[in-house]
């Protein structure tokens, strides 16, 4: 797995910008790309992102990692889409959209219909999480009361987040690790932030 930080970073002004890139380095960039967005408080030009999104799609890319570079600006990891990955209902739909638009690119109609034929593009994508708070991370609140009276005062919205998070771990050590931090956080009056 490469270094991320050996990953070639790219910035654009503009839609057609990112998309000349892909037409010309969609096959010579095999570990994907940072791409570098400007936060709109820093008023510069920049790609938006469901511009990016549609274009990296057309080349067969995907969107996945988002990593912040400073107060202005953030990137965000595209890739060769993997032939056997799923593909999210948003992105099913913006390919449509594209298809009807005549946009797609031979690259991304490829993956398009191998998606079809393998049964990947009706799947969905986004497995079932439970939202309800586990017992593991229930007895965990309940012996850490600072933790439990700050969980308390969140929003809903925040809570859940929390309870998401922990959720999503597939694996029982990722479980519990994701739930020791969350009572870190939530002891020290933190909401979990982007993870």
């Amino acid at each position: 797995m490469p270094n991320p930080l050996e990953i070639k970073t790219v910035c654009f002004s503009d839609r057609e910008s990112w998309r000349e890139w892909l037409s010309q380095n969609y096959d010579r960039e095999p570990d994907g790309v940072w791409l570098v967005y400007y936060k709109k408080h820093s008023h510069k030009p920049g790609i938006e992102y469901n511009d990016s999104v549609e274009e990296a799609l057309c080349f067969g890319w995907v969107d996945n990692l988002i990593r912040r570079l400073d107060e202005d600006r953030y990137a965000r990891k595209f890739t060769p889409r993997k032939p056997n990955s799923q593909w999210s209902d948003s992105n099913k739909k913006r390919v449509e959209k594209l298809i009807g638009q005549g946009l797609m690119e031979k690259p991304g109609l490829t993956l398009v219909e191998a998606a079809k034929e393998s049964g990947a593009w009706e799947a969905d994508a986004r497995p079932r999480i439970s939202e309800e708070i586990s017992p593991a991370f229930e007895r965990a609140l309940a012996n850490n009361h600072a933790a439990r009276m700050f969980f308390d005062t969140l929003t809903a919205a925040q809570r859940r987040h929390y309870v998401l998070w922990i959720n999503q771990a597939r694996r029982e050590a990722t479980t519990l690790k994701r739930i020791r931090e969350s009572i870190r956080l939530l002891e020290q009056g933190e909401k979990l932030g982007m993870k």
